[in-house]
């Protein structure tokens, strides 16, 4: 890729050799090769077929006459990965009269080029005596060459061309065929013009001319799209961008070259031709077809399709309530046991684990990329969680994150036996639930993964609290009966919901003060709700024998968490 394209170039001289009576034309092409051609894969070819060609001039008059020289065939062809553009020009050296044709014999005696726009037929019109002894030349994208040709269409004779030079053909395509160009010269000569040899040099030139090609990705609705491609840089491939797309809850499947069709949330390349990131796009080498247009295509990702929580898109009403699946947490790659649960959405039936010291990022972690995380009160200055600590949970300083590094014993009846983590509800957070003192307003951003948030907790003074409650419509279908109150002292939800049934909600206990406490009798995990204090903050409590679903309690207590899918359907 990247190859400077370079032509080949030819020498050709146009002579008319003018007697008395009868004036002789004749034109010479002189064959000198310079240049090279270099390309991916590429090769260019130039030829002229003659060296001499001739023309007789035989004025009937003083008035003058016409005459073309027969034709001469120039040759061209590329391969592989390069059109190329042919062109003729007028030697660039000082005393060149590019325009003139001149007597060998004589030097003061000149054939003028013709003006610009002169058709063949006013050129060869016996009254036109304003162009006697000038000349033009004619190539085949205007006529021919043959002497017999009227060139009845677009047939302006051309002036000498200039040292810029004269484009005689474009292609976009390779052709390993040979493209003929016939050039013949004509002139207008009377008594007047001396007897002699005239001739002028001019070159012809080959430039290899890149296959144009773009690609287009199209899904404007993601992360990490590559940029799309526009480029005459001589290849017979070219490679699709390696960026990956990402998109919220979906996995991508590849690109294809026509619209994706859907079915259950899984696109399929119906039609089309499937790639994937870095494959090789190749080059039609007739010229056509080289604009690539990739579309996008993923697949709508559920608990029981992802590998990671941060794909996770859906909790469809199809998936088997209770069926236990397992992901991993990208950000430090731990394994959390998964379930769509009786209240028909997908949890985490394992307490978080994340550890102190973690550094969060808005592609893995539930904030937006606009938010920035807090760099005091534990947090780091790069904004990772404050250090695992057990010495903190204190009115002091709020931020505190534990990690005990047991999930073996979680549930078990010794009470001195912590488990999982243990966060503050700043921490919980990502402070972003710090200033808010308003009862039942949810903090906006989380510790959970991406795509996966803290639950809600709603007291009933809240309106339709059954309803915007996850922790309640959670409890509601594991043992707790009240549809009037939050809380209720039975058993239900802990023979339900707790230790050892697929919601495994833990009676992991808490810390405060740097202390552990109630481990094995009691539970308290955090909502994403706030009570009427920038103190306080809701939480799900439960123990062997009742259940609060908006339970409250000190923000700098340290509590388990559990995440939900923020996504149902």
């Amino acid at each position: 890729m990247g190859n400077e394209v370079k032509g080949l170039e030819q020498n050709f001289t146009n002579k008319v050799i003018a007697k008395i009576v009868f004036l002789v034309g004749v034109a010479v092409l002189g064959l000198v090769a310079s240049g090279k051609v270099s390309a991916a894969e590429s090769s260019l070819s130039l030829t002229i077929d003659k060296s001499t060609t001739t023309v007789s001039i035989s004025p009937t008059s003083s008035t003058g006459n016409f005459n073309k020289s027969g034709s001469t065939t120039v040759s061209a062809s590329t391969d592989n990965a390069t059109g190329y553009t042919l062109s003729i020009a007028a030697p660039n050296g000082a005393g060149v009269n590019y325009d003139k044709l001149i007597n060998t014999s004589d030097s003061s005696a000149k054939l003028s080029s013709i003006p610009d726009s002169i058709t063949e037929e006013q050129f060869k019109a016996l009254n036109a005596t304003a162009y006697n002894n000038m000349w033009g030349y004619l190539p085949s994208k205007y006529c021919t060459g043959n002497t017999s040709d009227t060139c009845s269409t677009n047939t302006s004779f051309l002036k000498a061309p200039t040292t810029t030079g004269d484009t005689l053909d474009i292609t976009n395509s390779a052709n390993s065929t040979a493209n003929d160009y016939n050039l013949s010269i004509g002139a207008r000569i009377d008594s007047s013009t001396k007897s002699g040899k005239y001739q002028n040099t001019f070159v012809v030139k080959l430039i290899g001319n890149a296959i144009p090609y773009s690609i287009v990705y199209d899904d404007n609705v993601v992360s990490n799209m590559p940029t799309d491609v526009s480029s005459t840089t001589p290849n017979s491939t070219v490679t699709i961008d390696s960026k990956v797309p990402v998109r919220a809850g979906y996995k991508f499947l590849g690109w294809c070259t026509v619209v994706p069709t859907s079915n259950n949330g899984t696109d399929t390349c119906t039609g089309g031709t499937q790639y994937q990131p870095s494959a090789d796009l190749t080059i039609d080498q007739t010229g056509t077809g080289n604009n690539f247009h990739l579309y996008a295509m993923w697949r709508l990702n559920t608990i029981a399709n992802a590998e990671y929580l941060q794909e996770v898109g859906a909790c469809p009403a199809s998936l088997a309530t209770e069926q236990v699946y397992t992901l991993k947490d990208s950000r430090d790659n731990q394994t959390y046991k998964v379930a769509k649960l009786k209240d028909g959405k997908c949890w985490m039936v394992e307490n978080l684990n994340l550890a102190g010291g973690t550094k969060l990022s808005s592609d893995t972690t539930d904030f937006e990329s606009t938010y920035s995380l807090p760099t005091d009160q534990g947090w780091k200055s790069d904004g990772s969680l404050p250090d695992s600590s057990k010495s903190g949970f204190n009115k002091a300083n709020y931020a505190y994150v534990y990690n005990s590094g047991n999930k073996e014993n979680c549930g078990a009846s010794d009470q001195n036996t912590p488990c999982y983590s243990y966060y503050s509800w700043d921490a919980t957070t990502l402070g972003s639930g710090r200033t808010i003192a308003t009862e039942n307003e949810d903090a906006p951003y989380s510790i959970c993964p991406k795509g996966w948030k803290l639950p809600t907790s709603r007291t009933t003074s809240a309106t339709d609290w059954q309803t915007t409650s996850d922790f309640y419509q959670l409890a509601h279908q594991y043992g707790l009966d009240s549809t009037e109150a939050t809380s209720e002292s039975d058993d239900g939800f802990y023979t339900q919901a707790g230790p050892g049934t697929i919601p495994n909600f833990l009676l992991a206990g808490h810390y405060i003060y740097g202390s552990f406490d109630n481990g094995g009798s009691r539970g308290r995990y955090w909502s994403a709700t706030s009570s009427s204090s920038t103190s306080v903050a809701r939480y799900l409590y439960f123990n062997s024998s009742s259940v609060s679903s908006a339970g409250s309690d000190y923000r700098y207590d340290g509590f388990s968490v559990r995440c939900l899918l923020k996504s149902e359907q």
